[in-house]
């Protein structure tokens, strides 16, 4: 019977009183509480266990504790600490301490029987035969092909609170209908009845489910090769180690350890029946958890979403594989690496890595994080918004860039709750405008080319997620051109002292080029990332400083005789500008043969002083090209 491993309460039970030295006071199940609280008064102070056992008469109480007082020592040499502590104490005493402890002990003897007395008097006639029915059917064992689910309350409307596996072992607490209300593990719900067996048949079950398990309660248990204490010694176990029980035997249990199957005294471990319980949600999602952690993880990216994958990863100890685009920044691909990840470079975009990143996932078993289209990785982006509402509530518009739309879908979603009447724009790069073609079209679309220097949000086709959430909270988006991208990575840096890669400077792209309604509001702007290569960083600039008048090349057509250079360079430098470069080229193809050319580089103010030198040099009668 595996009744007692489900904490059934007994309705008539007689009981026996072992004497344990420094055992607890045991739990006392008993239909009367006055009784339960009077042995439990007594119990702390005498060292007394009690275990309900069914016909245990008080003759037999007082013979058992005779026995116990008579016994010199356990059969089995080596026990517990906490067995010989009270033992080695008496005998360290005086004369007069041990007379003392045994009265004690003695007098604690005669109120655990007098306290007994009359619970073991009650009659058994009050319990009810419907009511002993009631007890014996608690016991339920599941029966599904896989698992059922256990809901709040009695309907298919509950909410799921957790899944009984089959042969999983619970209690019935309760009938409602044709719903039974459960517990099984640490989760209490209900089910319906014909998932289950109860009764006779349930106990037959769980005989056949149940998987017993020794439990050492001593320092150092010795398993023996024979059931018997003359046979020889195969191996030690510590105390508290739990063992599988193969069989048991005359008072012994046959016991699976390192050195093989052995056998040891029942009276130095604690068998118990375990069987399968229910799993509640939250149980569920930290197992899956480790199951992912020990297979390791794969992700895509154009390069953020990979470093921030391989930092976590190695952190908390786990395999991460990440399938970058060959055309990834190098500063992004080798920070992928020295934060612990394994990198898979893919030919082409971010698309056609994360095609091959799902191949990898479904060869290799990885669990797959998505950059963007993940209802996670979206809340996680959302907490940017909640920072902006915390440090300027009084916001009127938040700009965001688009790739797959992770970042604005998190942002806007968190905005517009907290307060609907703030605008959130999106922003794309001209080569790249999937998002802006989904919203058009009214469904994702599949771009077949993307180009930009915007590596960050280069995506061919949004997320199925992330277009719902930006269909729903996105006010607008436009596009910006690679030019103008440029013009706001060097806005940043000259103004703000911040270096952006080309995703992170679009927003403010938009706003520079008016593109967003946004003139005389106060606008956030998210700079949504740094990790931009120094080659990059210096054709951007270059790109950045013609795109804003900083630097200008003129292609002015000379007669090849004295003074013409010195008359360029005096209009040039009574206009202010600088000479980073020159060049003078004879006999250019289409030229006169008397002719020349002298390409100059200047450095500017702006498009108005170029405008001026334009002008200076043709009143000179100087031919620009």
């Amino acid at each position: 019977m595996h009744y007692h491993k489900i904490k059934m309460t007994a309705a008539a039970m007689a009981m026996a009183v072992l004497v344990t030295g420094n055992m607890p006071a045991a739990e006392l199940n008993t239909a009367t509480v006055s009784a339960k609280s009077a042995i439990s008064a007594v119990l702390p102070a005498a060292g007394v266990g009690l275990v309900l056992n069914d016909g245990v008469s008080v003759s037999q109480i007082r013979e058992e504790i005779k026995k116990r007082k008579e016994e010199k020592e356990p059969a089995e040499p080596v026990a517990s600490s906490d067995t010989k502590a009270s033992v080695t104490q008496t005998v360290a005493e005086s004369a007069t301490e041990a007379e003392a402890a045994v009265e004690a002990e003695s007098t604690a003897e005669t109120e655990i029987i007098e306290a007994v007395e009359p619970v073991l008097k009650e009659p058994e006639t009050k319990i009810s035969d419907e009511e002993r029915e009631k007890e014996q059917d608690v016991l339920i064992i599941a029966q599904v092909n896989d698992y059922v689910n256990i809901r709040s309350t009695a309907s298919t409307d509950g909410e799921i609170v957790g899944k009984l596996y089959n042969n999983s072992v619970g209690t019935l607490v309760a009938k409602d209908g044709d719903w039974y209300q459960v517990k099984s593990g640490s989760v209490e719900g209900y089910v319906k009845a014909e998932y289950f067996k109860t009764g006779d048949e349930a106990e037959k079950i769980a005989d056949e489910v149940g998987q017993k398990m020794a439990t050492v309660n001593t320092e150092t248990l010795k398993v023996r090769s024979e059931a018997s204490l003359e046979a020889s010694v195969i191996g030690l176990v510590p105390g508290g180690e739990e063992l599988s029980v193969l069989d048991e035997e005359n008072g012994f249990v046959k016991v699976s350890i390192e050195e093989g199957d052995g056998w040891v005294s029942e009276d130095y471990v604690v068998v118990a029946t375990e069987y399968v319980t229910a799993e509640s949600i939250e149980e569920e999602k930290a197992r899956i958890a480790e199951e992912e952690k020990a297979r390791g993880v794969i992700a895509c990216s154009a390069g953020n979403h990979a470093q921030g994958v391989a930092l976590a990863a190695t952190k908390y100890g786990i395999k991460s594989l990440i399938c970058l685009p060959d055309g990834a920044p190098i500063s992004k691909v080798e920070a992928t690496k020295n934060y612990g990840a394994e990198v898979c470079m893919v030919p082409g975009v971010y698309d056609d890595a994360y095609n091959e990143a799902l191949r990898l996932r479904d060869e290799k078993n990885y669990t797959f994080i998505h950059p963007f289209d993940d209802e996670n990785v979206i809340a996680g982006q959302g907490t940017i918004g909640i920072e902006i509402m915390n440090e300027m509530p009084d916001v009127d518009a938040v700009v965001c860039a688009i790739g797959g739309g992770g970042l604005i879908s998190g942002v806007a979603c968190a905005i517009k709750s907290l307060n609907p009447n703030i605008k959130v724009y999106g922003v794309q790069a001209e080569g790249a405008p999937s998002m802006v073609e989904s919203i058009k079209n009214g469904e994702p679309v599949h771009l077949d080319s993307v180009s930009t220097i915007a590596d960050g949000i280069q995506v061919k086709e949004p997320g199925e997620h992330t277009f719902e959430y930006v269909k729903k909270y996105v006010d607008d988006i436009v596009t910006v051109s690679d030019d103008e991208i440029s013009s706001a990575i060097l806005k940043l840096i000259e103004s703000q002292k911040m270096i952006a890669e080309g995703a992170g400077a679009a927003p403010l792209a938009a706003v520079m080029f008016n593109k967003l309604p946004v003139k005389g509001k106060k606008v956030v702007c998210v700079v949504s990332g740094g990790n931009i290569d120094v080659t990059i960083l210096s054709r951007v600039i270059k790109r950045g400083l013609l795109m804003t008048g900083r630097q200008q090349t003129f292609c002015v057509e000379l007669q090849d005789k004295p003074g013409q250079l010195v008359a360029v360079s005096n209009i040039i430098a009574e206009k202010g500008a600088n000479v980073i470069s020159i060049h003078h080229e004879r006999g250019g193809e289409g030229t006169d043969v008397n002719g020349c050319y002298l390409r100059v580089v200047l450095e500017t103010r702006d498009f108005a002083q170029i405008k001026e030198i334009r002008d200076a040099l043709v009143d000179a009668g100087f031919k620009l090209v």
